[in-house]
């Protein structure tokens, strides 16, 4: 029975080489040149939030090209599934905009390119994401204070986890603010809370008194964070919900 099986298996390996090659294509000798070549470009920062990827096709193989894209990582060699990024196939330049990457963070780009031949990778690019710089927050207001409609409230007791941030007064008035992930030095957009995955600029704010009244999308909120002390502020200027008539917010919380 050994010997009978040894027989099928050397038969369909020659079988299967002999299809491999045919005239004067030999698929395991030629399929280097049938590959595409790719390089990674550059790897730059637009604005606090966008990091723009270049890559280039500069040689589509001996077929029509499929597909290009990106592989990113904090691992120095990323994989073709590592966060991929998949385009449509061109020779050429072609690039994408990354967003929600982690401030202070090392990350690792590599384009690829894909015709019917195989997928190939071009070089490795090393890109550190830089701390933002603290925003320029366009009013002047007293640490912990939250005014609302022109009256001003003491805030006493605040929190804060790693996404939120609460801060109340001797009352019980509260304010809570929502991210999307750890807050940095920034712009955030208020929104309504089935959007705040959309952006990592977003943030939710609710206000509780004698109901919970959700703060109109499109406010700001400026984010600051001292490079020496890690202590954050976070202030607002305009923002306004709607109870019975339309109620305007200001203030500025300090965690320590």
């Amino acid at each position: 029975m050994l010997k009978k099986n040894n027989i099928i298996i050397f038969a369909f390996a020659f079988l299967l080489l002999a299809s491999c090659k045919k005239g004067n294509f030999d698929l395991f000798k030629n399929r280097k040149n049938s590959l595409p070549e790719v390089k990674t470009v550059s790897a730059e920062m637009l604005n606090d939030d966008v990091v723009k990827i270049t890559g280039e096709v500069t040689y589509a193989g001996k077929s029509a090209m499929e597909y290009t894209g990106f592989c990113i990582s904090t691992n120095p060699t990323p994989k073709m599934l590592d966060n991929q990024i998949l385009l449509n196939g061109t020779v050429g330049k072609y690039s994408a905009e990354i967003t929600n990457l982690e401030p202070n963070q090392v990350y690792y780009f590599r384009a690829f390119a894909a015709n019917v031949y195989g997928y190939v990778y071009g070089n490795i690019i090393r890109f550190e994401v830089p701390n933002p710089q603290p925003p320029t927050v366009p009013c002047t207001l007293a640490n912990n204070v939250l005014i609302r409609n022109g009256y001003s409230y003491n805030l006493i007791d605040k929190d804060t986890t790693q996404t939120t941030i609460t801060a109340s007064t001797s009352s019980g008035l509260s304010i809570e603010l929502s991210f999307p992930k750890k807050p940095v030095n920034g712009i955030y957009t208020t929104c309504n809370y089935s959007n705040l995955n959309d952006n990592f600029r977003n943030v939710y704010v609710t206000l509780t008194d004698y109901g919970v009244y959700s703060i109109n999308a499109g406010g700001k909120v400026y984010v600051s964070i001292d490079a020496t002390s890690g202590k954050m502020s976070v202030s607002f200027c305009e923002l306004y919900y709607t109870a019975s008539s339309v109620v305007e917010l200001k203030g500025k919380i300090t965690l320590n």
